[in-house]
């Protein structure tokens, strides 16, 4: 008996729990075609066609997507209907952790501290929920530190800071929510000598700096494919991310065993049937910069020549063009079938 599977599409009838091709979805027809070949009996619908006085997905798999709107709106009431849904007694793909992590680096960084894995831990990371909570804190920062805001693509926002006035500066302007009517109660407050709220209220996490990284690798797992890129930092920069500096290997051979070993390593332990992840390679040791389980981009896969598996204790290179929605669908299945496994 074939699996049943919930595929959740947005208002556009769109998919993106990877955005292939620059910007654009999966192609949901050709997907869902590739998931009956899997053996999964698909029903295709819409986030607001889910009613749950009428609805019952318990024991159904749910493939559902993220959304980038502006200030996560849409992100917000996906995660309304997939709590509804795993209340019911639905497995999501991947689970609500993943979801939760996705466009928000503080808790990325909780995930990380909570992996239990040994190797994602020389990135150390203080979460503030506001500009007084690191006030507060500041002596305790030893420098330089990279500041992040919580949410974000391309290191918009990202920012070295080699003091603890210059990290005030940033995280002033990086963590602002600003209003003059709350600013109005505040005065009001102040002079009754109640306490005040913030004005700072913007989520930030702010890191250690990993010093002489003049690049970074973008490794796409996708089931048991490992796709890799090399990024060049911006000119006069440390930052690689969004910088359009592009290679792919030969050049990436001298350091792709260890990337491949460290990116095989996190997969296994995070319990997720994509990954996106940022490595920083310093010669010695791996460093985990950022990583991301849905809606990010799948340039590294759509225009590598190949790809490595892992296979009889040694990696393979398998050139092969990558047709995102079979590659996809394959991944889901195979995560699935590992599930399946441990539940019988």
């Amino acid at each position: 008996m074939n699996e049943k599977l919930l595929l959740l599409v947005d208002y556009r009838d769109y998919f993106y729990i990877a955005c292939g091709k620059g910007d654009a979805c999966l192609d949901v027809q050709l997907f869902s075609q590739q998931l009956r070949r899997l053996n999964f009996d698909v029903e295709v619908k819409q986030f607001s066609d889910i009613s749950f006085l009428r609805d019952n997905y318990s024991g159904w798999w749910v493939v559902y997507q993220s959304s980038e709107d502006p200030q996560l709106q849409y992100k917000s009431y996906i995660e309304d209907v997939i709590l509804g849904l795993q209340w019911q007694g639905a497995r999501l793909v991947p689970h609500i952790n993943c979801f939760h992590a996705h466009h928000n680096k503080v808790f990325m960084e909780i995930f990380r501290d909570l992996s239990g894995v040994p190797a994602v831990q020389t990135i150390s990371s203080r979460e503030f929920g506001c500009l007084e909570e690191l006030e507060r804190g500041i002596d305790l920062i030893t420098y330089p530190v990279v500041i992040k805001p919580s949410s974000g693509q391309g290191s918009a926002g990202v920012a070295l800071a080699h003091g603890p006035s210059e990290l005030l500066c940033l995280a002033r302007k990086l963590s602002s929510t600003f209003c003059f009517k709350e600013f109005g109660k505040n005065m009001v407050k102040r002079v009754l000598g109640r306490p005040q709220k913030s004005l700072h209220r913007r989520k930030f996490i702010v890191q250690n700096f990993i010093a002489g990284l003049k690049d970074d690798y973008k490794v796409l797992v996708l089931g048991d494919r490992y796709y890799v890129l090399r990024r060049g930092n911006r000119k006069n920069d440390f930052r690689a991310s969004g910088s359009g500096i592009f290679e792919y290997p030969p050049d990436a051979h001298k350091h792709l065993r260890h990337i491949l070993d460290y990116s095989k390593e996190i997969f296994q332990a995070f319990d997720c049937p994509l990954l996106s992840l940022d490595i920083g390679y310093d010669g010695a040791t791996c460093h985990l910069l950022e990583f991301q389980f849905m809606h990010f981009g799948t340039f590294a896969a759509e225009r590598a020549e190949m790809y490595y598996v892992y296979s009889g204790n040694d990696w393979a290179e398998i050139r092969e063009p990558c047709q995102l929605e079979t590659v996809i669908a394959e991944s889901m299945a195979m995560y699935i079938g590992k599930k399946e496994d441990k539940l019988l």
